[in-house]
């Protein structure tokens, strides 16, 4: 069926549909006759921004995907292309692959049809419930359910950003707390943050977790000034997390980790704590765009550590992909 929207084959052209389908019909091909053909199809479609958002990162995941499927076409686009590949999409489109072909050996086993997608973390900035995460957190969503103290919110995208891996949500609940970003000047290298976040939801516990660093450079791989270098741990569900000053406020969210594995192959050295968190300046200008309000506050007044972890827990939540 999938075909057949995509080519307007006795029904009327529909790309969105044609992307529905497919994923469908990829859960539910237990013998892999045809998924390395679906799973190129659909890189195309996040390539083009067709029927999805334009995403480099998907596009490398659904690439990895049809390789792994043996599919030739992909092995060589890839062979061809993947010295243009930034490190951030190779690292984010492993992990996603990894996510893909978990739901297909799932489908496999007849365990998936609408299993979680995985989860990340996001942070409310409006009482009227609206979210701020990472974009790849809530690619490929059917349904997106934000959880706040135990308790399940329908959430919907508003936009979604894969350029500058950022997403709004809104929550169909309003929230008595929220984030406030940082008003003035700037974080600047050298200064402590906290980094907080909901990594291994389903191995350790469900608190909050934080981790307290410094800003290492205001840039990240390659020069790139729309994030900076930070030195807290980052852990798988971290993404999407805020990033916070000494005064409590967002300067940051938290998006990806160097790849450890790939670094060691190319320097022979394994780097520790090298992540990544976007700039609270470019969520911002998004916001605006989107006529979104947000609120900012003064940092000038320090809190005790354990103070800032109490202010985190009232407006950080858990993402919940459900595909």
């Amino acid at each position: 069926m999938g075909h057949r929207y995509a080519d307007g084959d006795g029904v009327e052209r529909n790309d969105v549909k044609a992307v529905q389908l497919w994923k469908k019909a990829l859960i539910h091909d237990r013998d892999n006759e045809f998924s390395g053909e679906i799973t190129s199809n659909l890189s195309v479609y996040y390539v083009k921004g067709e029927g999805v958002p334009q995403n480099e990162v998907a596009n490398y995941a659904y690439l990895l995907t049809a390789k792994a499927l043996g599919y030739g076409t992909a092995k060589s686009y890839l062979h061809r292309n993947k010295q243009f590949l930034s490190e951030y999409t190779r690292a984010n489109g492993q992990r996603m692959a990894a996510q893909i072909w978990a739901e297909i050996e799932a489908g496999k086993s007849g365990k998936s049809d609408r299993q979680s997608g995985g989860t990340g973390t996001g942070f409310i900035i409006k009482k009227q419930g609206y979210v701020v995460t990472n974009s790849h957190v809530v690619n490929n969503c059917n349904r997106i359910k934000i959880i706040q103290n135990d308790t399940k919110i329908d959430a919907a995208i508003v936009t979604n950003d894969s350029h500058n891996d950022s997403a709004v949500l809104k929550m169909s609940k309003r929230s008595k707390k929220f984030a406030t970003f940082r008003s003035g000047r700037g974080i600047r290298a050298g200064q402590d943050i906290l980094a907080f976040g909901l990594p291994f939801k389903s191995i350790l516990s469900d608190d909050l977790k934080g981790t307290k660093g410094m800003v290492n450079a205001l840039a990240g791989l390659g020069n790139d000034t729309r994030f900076m270098q930070i030195s807290p741990p980052v852990q798988p569900g971290n993404s999407g997390g805020p990033l916070l000053d000494q005064a409590g406020n967002v300067v940051g969210v938290v998006t990806a980790k160097m790849n450890a594995v790939k670094m060691a192959k190319h320097t022979g050295g394994i780097p520790q704590n090298v992540n990544f968190a976007l700039k609270a300046s470019l969520v911002r200008d998004m916001l605006e765009v989107e006529d979104i309000d947000y609120e900012t506050a003064s940092s000038k007044k320090k809190l005790k550590t354990v103070d800032v972890f109490d202010k985190a827990k009232k407006f950080t939540v858990l993402v919940e992909c459900l595909q």
